[in-house]
């Protein structure tokens, strides 16, 4: 009984109590107390200083367009190839239309009408976020990776809605340049319909006037025989050939029908300026300026730091112990360490020798 006893008592995991955890935090106070303070201090300060943002939000969805589906088909049908617009139909089409490099350098150049002490001064989204740079170039490459960092852009797989946020240095600008994305997208969607419809329009009216020929030679067959044959009734191969040339005039009358509903259909479309997206939320004047986040990464610096000191204690405890114990493996990795001191020692000053035989010339 009690060798078994003392086996179990053995076999037992080791367990640590609040006492000793208190005794190592005090120990190595400064690593796992004062440093995650310090570092959440730090970051709280270096967030004081940052940029003051006031975000103004909208959300809108695309009108599916229904046009050009019969006559893409038809222009197959003879070997012509229309484009399409299932995929400028696509809510993730607009959402990647947002933030695309021509919608986002129309409004940096764009002005836009600011509050000043006289009253309202315009000026262009480029010299308000104060873009720097060397060349054109580089300063609109500068505003445009400053511009997908202050604009954000949602997709709603479920409803189709596609939500937007702008982050601004003032209240007004934000909804400015919101709203200037709005009508930016709307407006290169529907050049880019209008485009399109253009083109379709083109075919239809060329395909249309070949119809017109093709119906009047059908037409003029069938009135030919029926001048030529006034009694095919009683004769069942004229019989035959009268059907088969009405069918020819009813097929290209069709046709004919069919191309030139759709070049009204064009026609239209060419025209049309009505918008192709539905703004369902405008944008919105903030009434309040962003937070920093302070709080929020204050406490993720005081946890990180906070489980690296502690992992930096237990780190110089097992040194100690191992040091106290002066074990065989600890001297051969003493002595390894003195010999990489020495080496790095050496390096260093064959580095400085380098650089300062080099530094004259």
């Amino acid at each position: 009984m009690t060798d078994n006893g003392l086996l179990g008592q053995d076999a037992r995991e080791p367990t640590v109590s609040l006492l000793e955890v208190a005794t190592f935090l005090l120990r190595h106070r400064r690593l796992t107390l004062w440093a995650p303070m310090l570092a959440a201090l730090i970051v709280g300060v270096v967030l004081s200083f940052t940029p003051v943002t006031y975000t103004s939000s909208a959300s809108f969805m695309p009108q599916q367009s229904k046009f050009s589906s019969s006559l893409s088909g038809l222009a197959a049908q003879f070997g012509v190839a229309v484009p399409r617009n299932d995929q400028q139909d696509s809510p993730a089409f607009y959402a990647d239309l947002v933030k695309s490099r021509e919608v986002l350098k129309t409004v940096l150049y764009a002005a836009y009408a600011l509050p000043s002490g006289t009253g309202r001064d315009s000026a262009t989204l480029m010299s308000v976020l104060d873009i720097r740079g060397k060349t054109p170039e580089l300063r609109l490459e500068k505003a445009l990776h400053e511009m997908n960092r202050l604009v954000s852009v949602d997709l709603s797989t479920r409803t189709g809605i596609i939500s937007i946020s702008v982050a601004m240095p003032n209240r007004v600008l934000a909804q400015e340049v919101a709203q200037r994305l709005l009508d930016e997208v709307n407006r290169f969607n529907l050049e880019q319909r209008q485009s399109q419809a253009s083109a379709e329009r083109k075919f239809t009216e060329g395909r249309l006037g070949e119809l017109r020929g093709e119906l009047r030679q059908a037409e003029d067959s069938l009135q030919q025989f029926l001048q030529r044959n006034v009694t095919f009734a009683n004769s069942p191969a004229l019989t035959f050939q009268q059907q088969r040339l009405a069918r020819v005039v009813d097929l290209r009358q069709a046709m004919f029908t069919t191309v030139a509903q759709e070049y009204e259909k064009a026609r239209i479309v060419e025209v049309r300026d009505t918008p192709v997206i539905t703004v369902i939320e405008q944008p919105n004047l903030p009434a309040r300026r962003d937070g920093r986040g302070r709080l929020r990464y204050g406490l993720l610096a005081l946890i990180a730091v906070g489980v690296l000191g502690s992992l930096a204690g237990l780190a110089q405890d097992y040194w100690k112990r191992q040091r106290t114990a002066s074990t065989p493996e600890f001297g051969d990795l003493s002595s390894l360490m003195g010999d990489t001191r020495h080496d790095l020692a050496g390096t260093w000053a064959i580095a400085r020798r380098v650089v300062g035989w080099k530094r004259p010339g």
